[in-house]
């Protein structure tokens, strides 16, 4: 695989040319839960009960007509423990995407936050009879935020001041191409400095944390 960036219009800075983040092919069936297809977000926590919603919208693209189709949601705890589960069947429609909306319930949930980042696992799986055909998985930070006049940034009830900062896609000498273990030591200093918030500047960040 190469890149032809001679064409290609300058930026407002010098980022090289080329592939500079990791490359994959995905192979997929002719039905399947496309890139980026799965949106999970925290719907009602019970702060007193210690129980919470993870509300999962999920699309499924279809390039045939099929039946006896199964979407399966798996939620695993950092000890690969299921902590919540949710199926449906359905049909597909060929060249039509279908939006399915879920709800996971969890009991003794672990929340995210700044200084306790706990990700879950949702595991997202279509099964055609007893074969399966695809198979994602997503991280998962169950958390709630607010923001008011009077208290101002809320995480999970819980006041906090943010203290951030603004941090490009290279590595300066480094380049752009930069390798995994440069973001996590950076990341880790800054986190080690009482960083707590981060502006991505005009990149999205690789995926390595």
């Amino acid at each position: 695989m190469r890149v032809d960036h001679s064409l290609a219009p300058t930026g407002r800075w010098y980022t090289g040319s080329g592939i500079y983040r990791h490359v994959w092919l995905d192979v997929v069936d002719s039905v399947h839960v496309p890139e980026d297809g799965i949106f999970a977000r925290t719907g009602i926590v019970d702060f007193s009960l210690n129980q919470a919603e993870l509300l999962v919208d999920t699309e499924v693209n279809s390039l045939e007509t099929a039946t006896e189709l199964t979407l399966i949601h798996r939620l695993r705890d950092t000890q690969g423990k299921v902590v919540a589960s949710i199926s449906r069947r359905f049909n597909t429609t060929k060249d039509v995407t279908k939006v399915f909306e879920d709800k996971l319930n969890i009991s003794a949930v672990k929340l995210w936050s700044t200084d306790t980042p706990y990700l879950y696992q949702l595991e997202t799986q279509i099964w055609h009879g007893d074969k399966q055909i695809d198979n994602k998985q997503t991280r998962v930070g169950i958390r709630t935020i607010d923001y008011n006049a009077k208290q101002g940034f809320l995480l999970n009830n819980q006041a906090i001041e943010l203290e951030g900062m603004s941090l490009h896609h290279d590595a300066g000498p480094v380049g752009a191409a930069v390798p995994d273990d440069v973001w996590r030591r950076r990341l880790q200093q800054l986190k080690d400095m009482g960083m707590n918030a981060l502006r991505p500047a005009h990149t999205i960040f690789p995926n390595i944390l």
